[in-house]
């Protein structure tokens, strides 16, 4: 009987420290300091910044990973009191403007799951890391040929072996387009 709860008790402690293993170890200081690097890089990119409307929230799913979001505009459009129209000229410019700066985006949001699958050391190398943002459009822009979100993903494990080598990174990364 003795003997019986001992091996019992042995299994339940193992079963524990083995769950315990497996357990993300995730803290929200370190999923702060990746918003605060995704904002930074958005809204100081280059020359001409993205406009961030909702800056960047992570959070951690158990058993999925970190996920961030945010909202950015690529381009924003020269409208004021006293300008309250764009001429179809400048619209047309507009747009061609997003379309150009998607590919800073999608190079922002990459640099993104790569620091975080280095960072955010707690979380398991099976878990995912994603990066969702939706990018705003003012009701009369055309939208033709610009997506309303980009979606980015991967699991850390494979985002840690694909550091430093493009290709890799690339095969790493699921890219969805909504």
């Amino acid at each position: 009987m003795i003997a019986r709860r001992s091996v019992t008790l042995g299994l339940l402690l193992g079963a524990a420290a083995t769950c315990a293993s497996e357990k993300s170890t995730v803290a929200r200081s370190g999923l702060v300091a990746l918003e605060k690097s995704f904002n930074r890089k958005v809204e100081t990119l280059y020359d001409d910044p993205f406009a961030l409307l909702g800056p960047a929230r992570g959070v951690y799913l158990d058993g999925y990973g970190a996920v961030f979001s945010a909202e950015v505009n690529l381009a924003p459009a020269a409208i004021s009191p006293f300008r309250p129209q764009m001429k179809p000229e400048d619209i047309a410019k507009l747009r061609q403007r997003k379309l150009d700066r998607l590919p800073l985006l999608r190079q922002a949001m990459r640099q993104l799951l790569s620091e975080a699958a280095v960072s955010l050391e707690g979380l398991p190398r099976e878990e995912r890391i994603a990066v969702a943002v939706s990018l705003f459009y003012l009701p009369w822009e055309s939208q033709t040929g610009l997506p309303g979100q980009l979606l980015m993903q991967s699991r850390r494990g494979q985002l840690m072996e694909a550091r430093g080598k493009e290709e890799a990174l690339n095969t790493a990364i699921e890219e969805k387009v909504f």
